[in-house]
């Protein structure tokens, strides 16, 4: 089966669950994150990723209760955006985004929540490549999430060993194809806390 060569570089959308969407790093009130202290160490070990990487950086990032959204940039925070077509995108994506540079929304959030992503995380239609790497377990994204998933699940256990903390054994990944679909997914993460009691890995739904 062909598959996307992960060390490509581009931009994408990660989502990683703790298994049984069980809630260990906080919670949400008046749609504001507040992350306890196991929720403190997974935002810092995600923010030191690109210091084992190189040539790796990240883009917006949350911690949810059970779960976490990322965006990692393999190449740099330039790197052209994959096209629809199999082509670029014709300009650059520069810089990462922080709260206080997060553009007006056209469509803010209300209380009957975000519009949908158009292409929501999914493992499936991925553009084939025409020399599919025979080993993707070695391709650069896969070992970053694994290095991620592995450092934290360490870290927890050592610190809280009563916790039976564990992730969920896969994760999610979505390629960013274009401009606009980067804007949707930025304004999903940032968001995501507000649409919580919609979220369906809120386990009290």
């Amino acid at each position: 089966m062909n598959m996307w060569n992960y060390s490509n570089p581009g931009w994408y959308f990660i989502t990683i669950c703790t298994k049984g969407d069980e809630s260990f790093f906080g919670e949400i009130r008046n749609g504001i994150m507040g992350l306890n202290e196991i929720g403190i160490i997974i935002n810092n070990i995600w923010n030191n990723i690109p210091e084992h990487f190189e040539g790796v950086v990240l883009d917006r990032f949350v911690v949810m209760p059970n779960h976490v959204h990322g965006i990692v940039v393999i190449g740099d925070n330039s790197t052209t955006i994959v096209g629809d077509a199999g082509g670029v995108d014709g300009g650059m994506v520069g810089g990462m985004v922080g709260d206080a540079d997060l553009r007006p929304l056209r469509n803010p959030p209300t209380q009957h929540g975000l519009r949908p992503l158009r292409n929501p995380p999914t493992q499936h239609g991925l553009r084939p490549l025409r020399n599919p790497p025979t080993q993707p377990d070695k391709m650069l994204l896969p070992k970053i999430i694994h290095g991620f998933k592995s450092t934290v699940s360490r870290q927890i256990n050592r610190q809280f060993p009563d916790n039976n903390f564990e992730w969920h054994r896969s994760y999610y990944d979505h390629i960013i194809r274009h401009h606009k679909a980067l804007d949707n997914i930025r304004d999903y993460i940032y968001y995501n806390p507000v649409m919580w009691n919609r979220d369906r890995n809120n386990d009290f739904n």
